[in-house]
């Protein structure tokens, strides 16, 4: 899995967006401009957040493809149930779950999953979990339709 894990607390997921890797999580998850990145292998790098977008909470980390496979983002956001695998990477441990609203999920996530992807069955991100209300239980996830339009506003500062 595309998996990582951010200032040894959060995730991260490694995406390929348009031949370029880059490392897509939680903007709240980023306390400096380098960011200690741990990959599946155990690999640890610091690695330059090149663009935070506070209001969707998105960060955007320069991504390094030579250690772990990079994720692709769902084609297609839908409203619909879908089976999802949530994947923490601390201790990189698989849990199940499914999507009921826009942006909420019922994986097993908690504090500290903040940045950590939902994978499809397929292994493609279908978003990224953000947050969880301790008195209702629901966890909202920052979903891939978001992380595209962020990704395309990235693409656009950079030109």
């Amino acid at each position: 899995m595309a998996t990582v894990m951010i200032e040894g607390t959060d995730g991260g997921v490694l995406i390929n967006w348009k031949d370029r890797p880059l490392i897509v999580t939680c903007d709240h998850c980023i306390r400096k401009k380098s960011v200690k990145v741990t990959y599946k292998d155990k690999y640890t790098e610091y690695l330059p957040c090149i663009f935070r977008e506070k209001m969707n909470d998105v960060a955007i980390i320069q991504g390094n493809r030579k250690h772990g496979k990079m994720a692709e983002l769902v084609e297609e956001y839908t409203n619909t149930s879908v089976t999802l695998v949530h994947h923490h990477p601390r201790p990189f441990s698989q849990s199940c779950g499914k999507t009921y609203k826009n942006f909420t999920h019922s994986c097993g996530s908690y504090w500290g999953s903040s940045g950590s992807p939902l994978y499809t069955k397929t292994g493609q991100v279908m978003g990224i979990h953000e947050s969880w209300d301790d008195e209702t239980c629901k966890r909202y996830l920052i979903n891939c339709e978001t992380l595209r339009n962020v990704l395309n506003d990235f693409e656009f500062t950079i030109k």
